[in-house]
Protein backbone atom coordinates (compact mmCIF):
# COMPACT_ATOMS: atom_id res chain seq x y z
CA UNK A 1 0.00 0.00 0.00
CA UNK A 2 0.86 3.49 -0.33
CA UNK A 3 3.96 4.09 1.82
CA UNK A 4 3.45 5.29 5.32
CA UNK A 5 7.12 6.66 5.48
CA UNK A 6 8.56 9.73 5.26
CA UNK A 7 10.62 10.44 2.66
CA UNK A 8 12.26 8.59 -0.08
CA UNK A 9 14.55 6.82 1.26
CA UNK A 10 12.93 5.74 4.04
CA UNK A 11 10.21 4.29 1.66
CA UNK A 12 13.05 2.29 -0.78
CA UNK A 13 14.70 0.83 3.11
CA UNK A 14 11.13 -0.37 3.74
CA UNK A 15 10.72 -2.18 0.21
CA UNK A 16 14.38 -3.20 0.35
CA UNK A 17 14.19 -4.84 3.59
CA UNK A 18 11.32 -6.92 3.09
CA UNK A 19 12.74 -7.97 -0.31
CA UNK A 20 16.17 -8.91 1.53
CA UNK A 21 14.63 -10.53 3.78
CA UNK A 22 12.79 -12.95 1.24
CA UNK A 23 16.04 -14.32 -0.30
CA UNK A 24 15.20 -17.68 -1.42
CA UNK A 25 15.00 -20.34 -4.12
CA UNK A 26 11.69 -19.29 -5.45
CA UNK A 27 11.56 -17.32 -8.37
CA UNK A 28 12.01 -13.57 -8.54
CA UNK A 29 8.99 -12.36 -10.06
CA UNK A 30 6.79 -14.73 -7.71
CA UNK A 31 8.17 -12.98 -4.78
CA UNK A 32 8.20 -9.33 -6.09
CA UNK A 33 4.59 -9.89 -6.90
CA UNK A 34 3.97 -10.77 -3.34
CA UNK A 35 5.70 -7.59 -2.26
CA UNK A 36 3.89 -5.23 -5.10
CA UNK A 37 0.68 -6.56 -4.28
CA UNK A 38 0.23 -7.42 -7.54
CA UNK A 39 -0.49 -10.34 -10.04
CA UNK A 40 1.61 -12.06 -12.15
CA UNK A 41 -1.20 -12.31 -14.44
CA UNK A 42 -1.40 -8.63 -14.91
CA UNK A 43 2.35 -7.91 -16.29
CA UNK A 44 1.72 -4.52 -16.95
CA UNK A 45 1.38 -3.72 -13.27
CA UNK A 46 4.13 -5.66 -12.32
CA UNK A 47 6.26 -3.78 -14.47
CA UNK A 48 4.47 -0.30 -13.94
CA UNK A 49 5.85 -0.85 -9.66
CA UNK A 50 9.17 -1.97 -10.78
CA UNK A 51 10.02 0.94 -12.75
CA UNK A 52 8.66 2.91 -9.78
CA UNK A 53 10.72 1.17 -7.72
CA UNK A 54 13.88 2.27 -9.75
CA UNK A 55 12.54 5.08 -10.59
CA UNK A 56 12.97 5.94 -6.41
CA UNK A 57 16.02 4.25 -6.54
CA UNK A 58 17.11 7.41 -8.91
CA UNK A 59 15.47 9.91 -6.58
CA UNK A 60 17.09 8.98 -3.47
CA UNK A 61 20.59 9.13 -5.13
CA UNK A 62 19.82 12.98 -6.51
CA UNK A 63 18.20 13.67 -2.95
CA UNK A 64 21.21 12.85 -1.55
CA UNK A 65 24.26 14.55 -3.86
CA UNK A 66 22.10 17.75 -3.69
CA UNK A 67 23.05 17.63 0.38
CA UNK A 68 25.34 19.90 2.01
CA UNK A 69 28.95 19.12 1.79
CA UNK A 70 28.89 18.56 6.03
CA UNK A 71 26.21 15.37 5.11
CA UNK A 72 29.43 13.51 3.58
CA UNK A 73 27.22 12.52 0.11
CA UNK A 74 30.17 10.55 -0.96
CA UNK A 75 30.56 8.39 2.13
CA UNK A 76 26.62 7.99 2.34
CA UNK A 77 26.55 6.95 -1.24
CA UNK A 78 29.89 5.03 -0.86
CA UNK A 79 27.72 1.77 -1.66
CA UNK A 80 24.60 2.68 -2.93
CA UNK A 81 25.89 1.40 -6.26
CA UNK A 82 24.71 -2.09 -4.35
CA UNK A 83 20.74 -0.56 -4.78
CA UNK A 84 21.00 0.15 -8.07
CA UNK A 85 22.36 -3.23 -9.23
CA UNK A 86 19.94 -5.13 -7.27
CA UNK A 87 17.18 -3.11 -8.86
CA UNK A 88 18.86 -2.82 -12.46
CA UNK A 89 17.69 -7.34 -12.16
CA UNK A 90 14.40 -6.49 -13.22
CA UNK A 91 15.76 -6.64 -16.71
CA UNK A 92 16.24 -10.39 -16.24
CA UNK A 93 14.14 -11.05 -13.55
CA UNK A 94 12.03 -13.83 -15.37
CA UNK A 95 15.05 -16.13 -15.38
CA UNK A 96 16.05 -15.38 -11.36
CA UNK A 97 15.63 -16.49 -8.31
CA UNK A 98 14.93 -14.27 -4.94
CA UNK A 99 18.37 -15.11 -4.04
CA UNK A 100 20.09 -14.45 -7.21
CA UNK A 101 17.94 -11.38 -7.85
CA UNK A 102 18.97 -10.05 -4.48
CA UNK A 103 22.62 -11.02 -4.72
CA UNK A 104 24.20 -7.30 -5.30
CA UNK A 105 22.60 -6.32 -2.30
CA UNK A 106 24.83 -6.53 0.97
CA UNK A 107 24.44 -5.07 4.60
CA UNK A 108 26.87 -2.33 3.78
CA UNK A 109 24.07 -1.47 0.69
CA UNK A 110 21.31 -1.19 3.21
CA UNK A 111 23.28 0.51 5.46
CA UNK A 112 23.73 3.16 2.53
CA UNK A 113 19.98 3.58 1.95
CA UNK A 114 19.46 4.15 5.74
CA UNK A 115 22.32 6.80 6.34
CA UNK A 116 20.44 8.35 3.38
CA UNK A 117 17.43 8.27 5.23
CA UNK A 118 18.60 10.01 8.37
CA UNK A 119 20.48 12.64 6.39
CA UNK A 120 17.34 13.68 4.43
CA UNK A 121 15.21 14.19 8.14
CA UNK A 122 18.16 16.19 9.53
CA UNK A 123 17.85 18.38 6.61
CA UNK A 124 13.89 18.72 7.28
CA UNK A 125 12.91 16.84 4.24
CA UNK A 126 9.63 15.25 4.90
CA UNK A 127 6.72 14.11 3.14
CA UNK A 128 3.13 13.95 3.88
CA UNK A 129 1.53 10.73 5.58
CA UNK A 130 -1.07 8.50 5.74
CA UNK A 131 -1.86 5.49 8.42
CA UNK A 132 -2.81 2.54 7.35
CA UNK A 133 -6.04 2.65 8.75
CA UNK A 134 -6.90 5.63 6.23
CA UNK A 135 -5.07 3.75 3.29
CA UNK A 136 -7.69 0.44 4.26
CA UNK A 137 -10.76 2.83 4.15
CA UNK A 138 -9.87 4.30 1.80
CA UNK A 139 -9.65 1.11 -0.80
CA UNK A 140 -12.92 0.24 0.49
CA UNK A 141 -14.54 3.65 -0.71
CA UNK A 142 -13.09 2.55 -4.10
CA UNK A 143 -14.44 -0.94 -4.08
CA UNK A 144 -18.25 0.40 -3.38
CA UNK A 145 -17.40 3.56 -5.77
CA UNK A 146 -16.37 1.39 -8.73
CA UNK A 147 -20.07 -1.22 -8.39
CA UNK A 148 -22.24 2.46 -8.22
CA UNK A 149 -20.43 3.53 -11.47
CA UNK A 150 -21.34 0.33 -12.89
CA UNK A 151 -25.02 0.03 -11.85
CA UNK A 152 -25.88 3.87 -12.22
CA UNK A 153 -28.05 5.02 -15.44
CA UNK A 154 -26.94 8.61 -15.15
CA UNK A 155 -23.33 7.36 -17.26
CA UNK A 156 -22.28 6.38 -20.34
CA UNK A 157 -20.48 2.85 -21.04
CA UNK A 158 -17.91 5.05 -22.04
CA UNK A 159 -17.82 7.53 -19.16
CA UNK A 160 -18.61 4.53 -17.01
CA UNK A 161 -15.06 3.20 -18.33
CA UNK A 162 -13.01 6.46 -17.79
CA UNK A 163 -14.49 6.73 -14.05
CA UNK A 164 -13.34 3.65 -13.35
CA UNK A 165 -9.65 3.89 -15.08
CA UNK A 166 -9.25 6.81 -12.85
CA UNK A 167 -10.38 5.30 -9.53
CA UNK A 168 -8.38 2.00 -10.79
CA UNK A 169 -5.45 4.80 -10.74
CA UNK A 170 -6.31 5.65 -7.50
CA UNK A 171 -6.20 1.98 -5.89
CA UNK A 172 -3.51 1.30 -7.24
CA UNK A 173 -1.43 4.02 -6.02
CA UNK A 174 -3.00 3.29 -2.42
CA UNK A 175 -1.61 -0.66 -3.00
CA UNK A 176 2.03 0.47 -4.36
CA UNK A 177 4.76 0.85 -1.69
CA UNK A 178 7.09 2.91 -3.46
CA UNK A 179 4.49 5.87 -3.95
CA UNK A 180 4.32 8.28 -1.30
CA UNK A 181 0.84 10.33 -0.35
CA UNK A 182 1.70 13.10 -2.74
CA UNK A 183 1.70 10.77 -5.82
CA UNK A 184 -1.85 9.82 -4.78
CA UNK A 185 -3.10 12.70 -4.02
CA UNK A 186 -2.32 13.73 -7.71
CA UNK A 187 -4.25 10.55 -8.57
CA UNK A 188 -6.94 11.81 -6.94
CA UNK A 189 -6.31 15.36 -8.38
CA UNK A 190 -6.38 13.53 -12.29
CA UNK A 191 -10.04 11.67 -11.16
CA UNK A 192 -11.50 15.30 -10.06
CA UNK A 193 -10.26 16.05 -13.58
CA UNK A 194 -12.12 13.45 -15.32
CA UNK A 195 -15.11 15.10 -13.85
CA UNK A 196 -15.19 17.58 -15.60
CA UNK A 197 -15.72 16.07 -18.87
CA UNK A 198 -19.42 14.52 -17.97
CA UNK A 199 -22.52 15.76 -19.16
CA UNK A 200 -24.02 18.36 -16.95
CA UNK A 201 -26.77 15.83 -15.95
CA UNK A 202 -23.84 12.83 -14.69
CA UNK A 203 -22.19 15.70 -12.86
CA UNK A 204 -25.35 16.68 -10.86
CA UNK A 205 -25.90 12.43 -9.73
CA UNK A 206 -25.38 10.95 -6.69
CA UNK A 207 -23.35 8.36 -7.90
CA UNK A 208 -20.39 11.56 -9.61
CA UNK A 209 -21.14 13.50 -6.06
CA UNK A 210 -20.04 10.41 -4.57
CA UNK A 211 -17.05 9.89 -7.19
CA UNK A 212 -16.05 14.23 -6.41
CA UNK A 213 -16.20 13.48 -2.75
CA UNK A 214 -14.01 10.57 -2.93
CA UNK A 215 -11.56 12.55 -4.74
CA UNK A 216 -11.63 15.33 -2.51
CA UNK A 217 -11.38 13.35 0.59
CA UNK A 218 -7.98 11.63 -0.65
CA UNK A 219 -6.97 15.21 -1.44
CA UNK A 220 -7.51 16.75 1.91
CA UNK A 221 -6.15 13.55 3.90
CA UNK A 222 -2.88 14.55 2.19
CA UNK A 223 -3.14 18.05 1.95
CA UNK A 224 -3.53 18.16 5.60
CA UNK A 225 -0.17 17.13 6.35
CA UNK A 226 1.56 19.48 3.15
CA UNK A 227 -0.68 21.85 4.88
CA UNK A 228 1.30 21.35 8.14
CA UNK A 229 4.55 22.11 6.49
CA UNK A 230 3.62 24.78 4.46
CA UNK A 231 2.46 26.77 7.38
CA UNK A 232 5.40 26.49 8.63
CA UNK A 233 7.49 27.15 5.87
CA UNK A 234 5.26 30.53 5.38
CA UNK A 235 3.32 29.14 2.17
CA UNK A 236 0.12 29.72 1.50
CA UNK A 237 -1.22 27.45 -0.94
CA UNK A 238 -4.55 27.40 -2.84
CA UNK A 239 -7.27 24.90 -2.29
CA UNK A 240 -6.63 21.77 -4.36
CA UNK A 241 -9.00 21.53 -7.80
CA UNK A 242 -10.72 18.07 -6.50
CA UNK A 243 -12.11 20.60 -3.37
CA UNK A 244 -13.37 23.90 -5.80
CA UNK A 245 -14.73 21.12 -7.99
CA UNK A 246 -16.73 19.43 -5.01
CA UNK A 247 -17.55 22.79 -3.06
CA UNK A 248 -19.30 24.12 -6.70
CA UNK A 249 -20.57 20.77 -7.13
CA UNK A 250 -22.77 20.81 -4.23
CA UNK A 251 -23.38 24.87 -4.31
CA UNK A 252 -24.89 23.83 -7.78
CA UNK A 253 -22.33 26.35 -9.76
CA UNK A 254 -20.71 25.95 -12.67
CA UNK A 255 -18.05 23.73 -12.39
CA UNK A 256 -14.51 25.60 -12.97
CA UNK A 257 -12.28 25.05 -16.27
CA UNK A 258 -9.28 23.01 -15.57
CA UNK A 259 -5.49 23.81 -17.47
CA UNK A 260 -3.02 21.82 -17.02
CA UNK A 261 0.22 23.61 -15.84
CA UNK A 262 3.95 22.02 -15.00
CA UNK A 263 5.61 23.16 -11.70
CA UNK A 264 9.35 21.57 -11.99
CA UNK A 265 9.19 18.44 -13.81
CA UNK A 266 5.69 17.94 -12.01
CA UNK A 267 2.29 17.92 -13.58
CA UNK A 268 -0.86 19.39 -11.77
CA UNK A 269 -4.34 19.86 -12.53
CA UNK A 270 -5.10 23.42 -11.50
CA UNK A 271 -8.84 25.24 -11.17
CA UNK A 272 -9.80 28.30 -12.48
CA UNK A 273 -12.92 29.40 -10.25
CA UNK A 274 -14.18 30.96 -13.90
CA UNK A 275 -17.34 29.70 -15.73
CA UNK A 276 -15.96 29.35 -19.34
CA UNK A 277 -19.37 29.52 -20.56
CA UNK A 278 -18.64 26.16 -22.33
CA UNK A 279 -21.75 23.67 -22.44
CA UNK A 280 -21.44 21.13 -19.83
Amino acid sequence: MVSTATNPAKRLHDVLAVAAGSRSSNPAPNVWAGIFNVSLTQPQQFLARASALTELVAEVRSLVEELPVTEDPELILRNYGQVEQTVANFLSVSGLNMVQFMGPLQDTGLLSVEMADRALRRNGYREPQLDRSQIDDLRDEVHDLISDVVGTDSLTPRDKRAIIAHLRAVEDALTNATLSADQLQRQAEGLAGAILGLPRRAIESDVVRGVAKFAAAVTLAVTVNISTQQIENAIDAPKPASVVILERIERGEAVPAITGSTHGDDSVIEAELVDDGSPH
